[in-house]
């Protein structure tokens, strides 16, 4: 919900023990996750408290630094070199036992940096790999306010933590597990708060299950009344999940009313910026919306080259989502200028973060909040 200081990327993740095709079962200690901090950068330079330990793929030694010397590591046409010296392999870990500093981020565990050939998935990934339950206190800060109730943080707790597993299971085979670009904000240890760290405690190994597997536990800044449906919002899900509900307890949060306008010509540059290319704009409309709420999940374009029809997902990512805040809106053209009036904020499915919120408010407890935004789920300690 709140910005992280990983601005193009931000959270990936990783277990270190396996699911049996993602039944809830009982987990191993520890679980480690791959938190994905950068991807294609020229360089990057890193220090650390301790004295840190270069390894290659097989773990053995292969260097180091003295605690706060620092490293330069560069990708000179895809290679690797550290401090100017050419390492040929493909894979390089950077391990100490205290804090590690990279670009001036702290983060806790170890630094993975790994090359991959052209084609599709080609790049240089930089990977920090950290106990989950570490990795969990440097999202909840950057996911929801440290002030709020503490029923609320262990409820965000919770949903963070099981959709961090659920894509594990579903990702082994990757590099990293999940992408934070479109998820969670972690942040590292540098953005921890002792009452966000206190709901991690209190919920450890934790996990929302819906029909004996770990549940997507997806989640949204503002629902905007009503919740909605994953099949809606993502074209591919195709997993069960808890129905939608209706939300009274997120009209004080910021947002829950938006308004935005763009004139023609420049939504028009916006599509091309894309490689979507409009004829002069007559229209906009609803092409398709959800029984939950009437909230929009397809929208359609009338152009005088045509009709365009765009999920909601992408017409958000053509206008940006901090414009377009949620589906749940009305358009109305005045001129030249098309004007959106809208409720919520982002997809709408799962835990509402300000409903959630206002409930413990009012004294609910995390698993009665969670039952709620999660109807028929149950939550289950896998470690």
């Amino acid at each position: 919900m709140k910005k992280s200081f990983f601005i193009p990327f931000s959270v990936f993740l990783c277990a270190a023990c396996l699911f049996l095709a993602g039944m809830a079962a009982r987990l191993k200690t520890p679980v480690y996750v791959r938190v994905l901090i950068h991807k294609d950068i020229a360089s990057f330079t890193m220090s650390s408290e301790s004295p840190l330990t270069m390894e290659n793929e097989r773990g053995v030694k292969i260097g180091g630094a003295d605690a706060r010397e620092k490293i330069k590591v560069r990708f000179p046409n895809r290679n690797i070199t550290v401090n100017g010296r050419l390492y040929k392999g493909k894979t390089l870990y950077f391990v100490s036992d205290g804090k590690i500093n990279l670009n001036g981020v702290r983060l806790k565990g170890k630094i993975k940096v790994e090359k991959f050939p052209g084609g599709d998935g080609s790049g240089i990934y930089i990977v920090n790999i950290l106990e989950i339950e570490d990795y969990l206190k440097g999202v909840l800060p950057n996911e929801v306010f440290p002030y709020w109730d503490e029923e609320a943080l262990k409820a965000q707790a919770v949903a963070s933590r099981s959709y961090a597993l659920y894509h594990v299971i579903n990702n082994k085979g990757a590099p990293y597990d999940l992408t934070g670009f479109s998820s969670q904000l972690y942040g590292g240890a540098e953005t921890e708060d002792k009452r966000t760290s206190r709901a991690v405690d209190l919920t450890r190994g934790q996990v929302i299950t819906y029909k004996n597997r770990v549940l997507c536990a997806y989640f949204a800044t503002v629902c905007g009344g009503y919740t909605e449906a994953p099949q809606n919002v993502w074209i591919n899900f195709k997993d069960d999940f808890p129905k939608a509900v209706r939300c009274g307890y997120c009209e004080k949060a910021p947002h829950y009313s938006w308004n935005y306008s763009i004139s023609s010509d420049k939504l028009r540059d916006k599509f091309a910026e894309k490689n979507i290319n409009l004829g002069e704009v007559i229209r906009i409309y609803p092409s398709r919306k959800s029984r939950y709420g009437s909230r929009v999940t397809e929208v359609g374009i009338l152009h005088t080259g045509g009709e365009t029809k765009l999920r909601i997902v992408g017409f958000r990512d053509v206008l940006g989502a901090e414009n377009v805040k949620s589906g749940l809106f009305k358009v109305t053209r005045k001129g030249d200028r098309f004007y959106f009036s809208g409720r919520g904020h982002g997809h709408g499915v799962g835990l509402c973060q300000y409903g959630a919120r206002e409930l413990a408010a009012r004294k609910w407890d995390y698993k009665s909040i969670l039952s709620y935004y999660y109807p028929g789920a149950g939550i289950k300690k896998v470690y």
